[in-house]
């Protein structure tokens, strides 16, 4: 049989029952069961394990979290920790706590345990100091309170007191240094410190109060005790109170400004000015003491007693309050004239600093006596300028005739008795004037001269033409003359007289023709105008020629026929002549023909003909020429030659077996070596005869004439604008190629053809294409190209057209 067995558990208060039911099975499955009730009971307390005693500050914590927690174990189940906490305090917040902590098991099993925890306060408060303070010793006279701030203190454990002691270091005037110690204090005895500088200070300058500005005369006292004291006081000391004067000098000597100063400095050297104006003036004219007296003076001592009467002030006398150097003045201008009346002379004296006062008297002068002629009056003559010469005439009358004079006692002034001039020929005349001068006082002198206008001048004719030549078929052709005079104006009688010389040629003459110009007082001029009447013509080339000819080879013309004509006669000389520069053997020359002219007159005119004549050949022939004997191509031989020639001649071959198609040489296939060619010029006069030679060899170049080196043009436009203008086959032009070329357009018609293509093709419309324009229509067109005797494929492919 087989046994097992299963459990059923019931917990109760302080044990567990355990019901285990056995169960027995035979081989047969027969089961039979039994019962076994099993206590289980727990009466072993737990094991517990309490933190170690420890010392914390009163700032820190006492929970178990910070402090230590307490741990227990059970065999049986699970414990469960209490704690209880008796508590004996100290100072502040310090003390001892004797915490008690309980372990507790299912079964209410305990045990417990202690652990001490000891709070204390070792942390001094913290204080927070005031700031340095720096006061003016002012602000403490006028403060509350205490000026200078509190400290504070803050302590974790409980209360805090502060306290703090002074110590000073005196400065100027009431000025010191203090340094205050605070102390904080808590519960538990722990104390910090900390130092607050005081500053006491005096940087406010005293306060100073000067007189008012003042204005003073001259002869007052600039001491304070008359124009005013300052005062000065300072909230923190004594004040030492001075004054400095600046002295700026017046308009004049008893004027002046005083800048006084004010100077007010305490104790600790702070110093306060202000200024004081003090101005000194002088407003109080002088006094006239002794009034001026008048006078009579005779003219013939004027001069003398007015300067002594006017040089002592009229006798008048003055003094003045602060000056002793009096300025006397007087308004007197010029000597009297006026003999009816006295003149009043101002006297007036000055200070020096413009007061003034006043004094005045009169004078008077007697005059009885005329002035004196000194320089009588000039007579005047002058020439006449037709308006009646009134500048001279005015000028001579304003000046008095030239008339001058002198008068002792007064200024003189002069007048005339001038009415008008008398009326002669043209604008002259004359007049007789009397000059006189006048005193201040009426009396009078005269002088008397004549003013005569007269008229010496003759007219005046106007520039003649100059003598001149004219020919013999001209007729004379004379100006009419003009004439003017300054006097008589238009009053002028204008004749002439004609003069007729013969010349020393035959019809050659001179006129001379004489003007004659009578102004209105019989003066006279003349002038003349001459005009030779001459043959001064040579004879004229009537027939036309060339001047000057170019030639070659002797080919000389023949000398022209020429014709001349004269003007002025029928007798008429021809000379020819003709000189050459040519020498033996030279192959330019220059011959020159003259036809010299002349008439009966000696009038000579010279005609020349140049021709220059040049005989030389200058052809200039290429050496050196290769040709490979596998080209196939056409060499123009006239490609060696340079220079000037004629080039009508021929070609022919001199050396080697070649034939020549006029001047080209085809090479191809021809056996190597030289060949020599002339040039033949069958000139009459000139005939030339040149020989060029042409090397041919197999050294032969290879030309770049492959299929791959055609270019083919893949549009044409018909604008005109330099781009695609034609249709090109390029790349192989040096190859020897005949171009030929077809395009058709899409439907097959042919609208181009050439056997000798040469890249002109632009587009233009023929009969087989379609539209009306001058061009074939925009569109895609063929082409069939075949190089002739290069060997290769004909080239076939599209191109487009495009039209606008």
């Amino acid at each position: 049989a087989t046994i097992t067995y299963t459990d059923a558990s019931a917990g109760v208060e302080g044990a567990q029952i355990i019901t285990r039911t056995w169960t027995a099975t035979d081989d047969c499955g027969n089961t039979a069961e039994g019962t076994q009730i099993i206590t289980v009971i727990d009466t072993v307390a737990p094991i517990l394990t309490v933190p170690a005693d420890v010392t914390v500050e009163c700032s820190e914590s006492t929970e178990p979290s910070a402090t230590g927690n307490a741990s227990a174990t059970d065999a049986c189940g699970t414990a469960t920790l209490t704690f209880v906490d008796r508590s004996e305090e100290a100072c502040g917040n310090t003390g001892v706590i004797t915490r008690t902590w309980t372990a507790t098991d299912d079964a209410g099993n305990t045990v417990s345990g202690d652990q001490i925890i000891t709070v204390v306060d070792t942390t001094p408060p913290v204080l927070t100091v005031p700031a340095d303070v720096t006061m003016e010793c002012t602000g403490l006279a006028r403060g509350t309170g205490d000026p200078f701030g509190e400290a504070t203190a803050t302590d974790a454990c409980g209360n805090v007191s502060i306290t703090f002691e002074d110590t000073a270091v005196a400065g100027c005037g009431v000025t010191q240094v203090i340094s205050r110690t605070w102390t904080a204090t808590d519960e538990c005895g722990n104390s910090v410190s900390g130092v607050q500088t005081i500053s006491i200070v005096d940087t406010t300058p005293p306060s100073i109060t000067v007189p008012a500005d003042i204005t003073i005369e001259c002869s007052d006292s600039t001491d304070p005790s008359v124009t005013g004291n300052a005062s000065a006081s300072d909230e923190c000391g004594d004040v030492n109170l001075t004054f400095n004067d600046v002295v700026v000098d017046g308009s004049c000597d008893n004027m002046k400004t005083i800048t006084r100063t004010w100077t007010a400095i305490d104790e600790c050297g702070n110093t306060a000015t202000e200024v004081q104006t003090i101005s000194v003036v002088d407003t109080t004219a002088p006094v006239i003491e002794t009034q001026a007296s008048n006078i009579i003076i005779d003219c013939d001592i004027n001069n003398d007693a007015l300067i002594a009467w006017l040089n002592s002030n009229g006798g008048a006398t003055a003094t003045d309050n602060c000056s002793s150097n009096l300025i006397w003045t007087n308004n007197y201008s010029s000597t009297a004239t006026d003999c009816s009346s006295s003149i009043e002379v101002i006297f007036t004296v000055d200070d020096g600093c413009g007061n003034t006062a006043s004094t005045s008297a009169t004078y008077t002068i007697q005059d009885v006596t005329a002035p004196e002629i000194t320089t009588q009056a000039a007579n005047l003559t002058v020439e006449c300028d037709g308006s009646g010469n009134t500048t001279q005439l005015q000028n001579w009358l304003d000046g008095n005739g030239g008339a001058s004079a002198t008068d002792e006692c007064s200024s003189v002034s002069w007048s005339h008795n001038f009415s008008g001039l008398s009326d002669d020929c043209g604008a002259t005349g004359s007049a007789t004037v009397t000059f006189t001068a006048t005193d201040g006082c009426g009396n009078t002198s005269s002088t008397t001269a004549v003013f005569s206008i007269v008229d010496t001048m003759a007219p005046v004719i106007s520039t003649l033409p100059a003598e001149t030549t004219i020919d013999c078929n001209e007729t004379p052709v004379f100006v009419q003359a003009t004439a003017s005079d300054a006097c008589s104006g238009e009053d002028i009688t204008l004749t002439f007289e004609d003069v007729t010389t013969d010349g020393t040629c035959v019809g050659d003459y001179t006129v001379t023709r004489t003007w004659t110009a009578t102004d209105a007082c019989g003066n006279v001029s003349t002038a003349s105008q001459i005009i030779n009447v001459k043959d001064i013509t040579a004879p004229n080339l009537v027939t036309e020629y060339e001047t000057e000819i170019a030639i070659t080879c002797d080919n000389i013309p023949p000398v022209p026929e020429l014709v001349f004509e004269d003007a002025c006669s029928n007798d008429i000389q021809v000379k020819f002549s003709e000189t050459s520069t040519a020498t033996e053997g030279s192959l330019q020359y220059v011959i020159t023909r003259t036809w010299t002219v002349s008439d009966i007159c000696g009038n000579e005119a010279v005609y020349t003909q140049t021709i220059n004549v040049d005989n030389t050949v200058n052809i200039v022939v290429a050496t050196g020429t290769e040709l490979c004997n596998d080209d196939n191509l056409n060499f123009d031989l006239f490609d060696l030659l340079s220079g000037t020639y004629d080039t009508n001649g021929t070609w022919s071959v001199v050396a080697g077996t070649a034939t020549l198609d006029g001047s080209l040489f085809n090479p191809y296939k021809l056996d190597l070596g030289t060949y020599t060619f002339m040039y033949a010029i069958a000139d009459e006069y000139c005939p030339s005869e040149t020989l060029v030679d042409i090397t041919l060899n197999d050294d032969c170049v290879v030309l770049p004439c492959g299929a791959e080196d055609v270019i083919i043009s893949k549009a044409v436009t018909t604008y005109a604008d330099g781009k695609n203008d034609f249709f090109t086959i390029t790349g192989v032009e040096n190859c020897g190629f005949t171009v030929e070329l077809q395009i058709f357009n899409r439907w097959g018609a042919m609208i181009y053809e050439s056997n000798n293509y040469q890249n002109d093709w632009n587009g233009a419309s023929s009969k087989g294409s379609v539209g009306n324009s001058n061009f074939v229509p925009t569109g895609t067109y063929y082409y069939v190209v075949n190089l002739r005797n290069s060997g290769l494929k004909p080239f076939a492919g599209p191109i487009y057209v495009a039209t606008k």
